[in-house]
This record gives C-alpha cells, structure tokens and sequence, in this order.
C-alpha cells in the first residue's frame, strides 16, 4: 500500500532519514526523477548516494528514463550502470557519467537490449534476457 499523494514526501523522506540513520540497507528507487523533482527529496537521495556507500553502510538501486532530469550523482557515484537505448541530452549525460563507447552502443541498441557498464573495471557488455530461457544473452565489447 502506498502512502496517499499529500503524504509520499513526508513519508519517503522519513524513511530515507532512518535508512541514513540505521546503515546496513539497500534502497530501490523506482522512478528516481518523481522521488527527487516531484516529491523534492533530492537533499536526501543525493546524500545517500554520496556519503552512504562506505563498506557495509547503504546501497542504492536507482531507475529513470530521463537521467538528464535527476540528481548527478545518481550516475556519477555509481558502481554499474546500465541502460536501454536513449538518445539526445541524455546519451550526453551518460557520455559523461561513463565513456564515449557506452554512450555509442546505447545510442545504436536494439530494442529490448541493454549496455551494462562496470564502472571499477570499465568492462562493458551488451544483450538482452532470452525470455524463453530467463537467461541473458549477450557479450563483452
């Protein structure tokens, strides 16, 4: 169940608050542009995503499909990032939270595949899921 309209900032900043507070939590935010434009709750994502990665504190799963309209951070403290064909500001957005090559396969992708970069070991790979199989399929670039 989720909390009424007039009541989603009050309610997801207080539990943004006692994930800070506690440690040892993953969050996932859904739809990260409604959660930091929308619900005006970018102080405390944004501080999550900064200073809450220390071994064993915070992590956080962040989706959106326009990430030119959200918090930086959301790519640029990021471990891996992965995304579906985009286009526009928004590769340029990627272009600079990865590399030129990620920006390009994400640009040419065909639909339903995806471009995974691991940021620590700059390794990049491309595919999709095999729905009869449940398996990705795909390979290293």
């Amino acid at each position: 169940m989720r909390p009424r309209f007039e009541k989603q900032s009050r309610e997801f900043s207080s539990a943004l608050n006692k994930v800070w507070k506690a440690g040892g939590w993953t969050v996932a935010v859904d739809e990260l542009f409604y959660v930091d434009n929308e619900l005006k709750l970018r102080a405390p994502i944004s501080r999550i995503l900064t200073q809450g990665r220390d071994p064993g504190r915070i992590s956080m799963v962040c989706g959106m499909q326009r990430p030119s309209l959200v918090t930086r951070f959301a790519l640029g403290e990021a471990s891996h990032v992965i995304s579906f064909g985009m286009e526009g500001r928004d590769t340029k957005i990627l272009e600079q939270a990865t590399n030129k090559r990620v920006a390009e396969i994400a640009e040419a992708l065909p639909r339903f595949h995806f471009v995974h970069y691991h940021v620590p070991t700059r390794n990049i790979w491309t595919g999709k899921l095999d729905m009869k199989s449940g398996n990705f399929i795909g390979r290293s670039v």
